[in-house]
């Protein structure tokens, strides 16, 4: 068919603006992504940085050294197995005890909640991309 839209055959222009709509998409994706980012590293108290579950760990981790030290437990009358146990236990009960658990529950949730927010956006993401570069193909 000869019908000229904008200089181009139709089934050409159906393509162009298929393609500036899934580019729209894509830039809004990425706009959105970019607020929930910022707000969850508003809301992250620490230091600016996506939370993560490492961090978590370390908070236990101080808060198991101190109450090791608070409790007076030498380090080398401690078995090694033993005492490796002992932190994980008392690391996460003082942490549960001086932040209290629903702090605590919190944060675990916030990091699985900003994972599954971000696998949603990669998926997204990825779903445009293909579609972007198969138009491009045509």
């Amino acid at each position: 068919m000869k019908t000229r839209m904008a200089g181009l055959r139709t089934e050409q222009s159906s393509t162009v603006m298929k393609l500036a709509l899934l580019k729209r998409k894509l830039a809004r994706l990425d706009r959105e992504w970019i607020h929930f980012r910022e707000a969850a590293l508003i809301r992250d108290a620490h230091g600016g940085k996506e939370p993560s579950a490492f961090r978590c760990v370390m908070r236990a981790g101080a808060m198991t050294l101190l109450g090791l030290l608070v409790a007076g437990v030498p380090w080398f009358a401690v078995a090694y197995v033993a005492k490796a146990a002992l932190v994980a236990v008392t690391g996460i009960g003082m942490t549960i005890l001086c932040l209290g658990w629903h702090h605590f529950a919190e944060g675990l949730s916030r990091v699985s909640r900003f994972n599954r927010q971000r696998r949603r956006y990669q998926t997204r993401r990825r779903e445009i991309v293909a579609l972007i570069r198969h138009e491009q193909s045509r």
